[in-house]
């Protein structure tokens, strides 16, 4: 897990000055910022309160003058020295684009090409495919308000079919210490599964995080991820406790037939001596190991539901 060593291009006609400070700091926990670069028409009147930040974080600048009408040509020379740079630059792991313009996206798809890493940062209105095609995009407004708190939800019910692709993807993009980058797990997972983030209304490290499937450590801030082979699989169970699983799900089965794993799981803990502790496990997973009983989930896999 070597730290990368970062070139940062930024298009200052697109990105406020404030943001720069907190943006370039992120950077600095992900690996060495090598180099900074801004790119606008620096005789604009509205850029002149760049020139502390420039100083301060050592910024070089590109002067582009608006010489097409209608044409923001800072897109274009920021693009042209980037793909220079994919080609002179042999020692850099990673290139940051702070923008908010879906104009880079091919950018950002042409330097991941090049086997390398890709930073976003943007405001919230920062077109979705330049976010998707990033290995991680940064909010702006995330990055000021320090909003780094912790998904409180636990989503241990990840379907079937999903965690087979998770697993996958992270068997796929695993390096020599057995851990896999997260942003190569998430590329993997784009480009070759129809795994669906959105559905666990999450984003994927969380999900990761929350997942008693999964381990996940942390190497300069960025997150690596390991299937948690520790966790007991269990396809049987006595049948004094099958017994109260099946009377559990008969009680609180609703007119289809299927039994939200919550109300299981309650009237269990209520009427009845059934412990899951001994099983070293989650409810959820031990009638999923079992293969005796049918499971589906909601529309957005949050809630999952059994049948006998």
């Amino acid at each position: 897990m070597a730290k990368n060593r970062i070139i940062v291009l930024i298009d200052a006609e697109n990105v406020s000055y404030n943001n720069i400070g907190k943006s370039i700091n992120k950077l600095s926990t992900l690996g060495t910022v090598k180099l900074k670069i801004a790119y606008a028409n620096w005789k604009k009147n509205n850029l002149k309160n760049w020139n502390e930040t420039i100083k301060k974080y050592s910024i070089q600048t590109v002067q582009q003058f608006d010489d097409t009408a209608g044409k923001n040509v800072t897109d274009i020379k920021l693009v042209v020295e980037a793909m220079k740079m994919l080609y002179t630059n042999n020692n850099t792991e990673a290139f940051s684009i702070m923008a908010s313009d879906s104009d880079y996206t091919p950018l950002i798809q042409a330097i991941k090409e090049h086997g390398l890493l890709v930073y976003g940062f943007g405001e919230n209105h920062t077109p979705k495919s330049f976010i998707q095609s990033c290995d991680n995009f940064f909010y702006f407004s995330e990055l000021n308000n320090n909003s780094n708190e912790q998904l409180t939800t636990k989503y241990t019910n990840i379907s079937n079919r999903d965690l087979k692709l998770l697993k996958k993807a992270i068997n796929f993009t695993i390096e020599e210490d057995n851990w896999s980058h997260l942003g190569a797990v998430g590329r993997y997972l784009n480009e070759n599964t129809l795994f669906d983030i959105s559905k666990y209304k999450t984003k994927l490290g969380k999900l990761f995080q929350n997942s008693d499937d999964f381990e996940v450590t942390w190497e300069d801030s960025v997150m690596y991820v390991q299937i948690n082979n520790k966790i007991q699989q269990i396809d049987s169970i006595s049948k004094k406790d099958l017994k109260l699983l099946k009377m559990a799900i008969r009680k609180t089965k609703e007119s289809d037939d299927w039994a939200n794993l919550s109300q299981v799981g309650k009237y269990l803990s209520e009427n009845t001596s059934f412990d899951i502790k001994k099983y070293n496990t989650t409810l959820g997973k031990l009638i999923q190991n079992l293969n005796k009983f049918k499971v589906d989930w909601n529309d957005d896999s949050s809630i999952m539901y059994v049948q006998i």
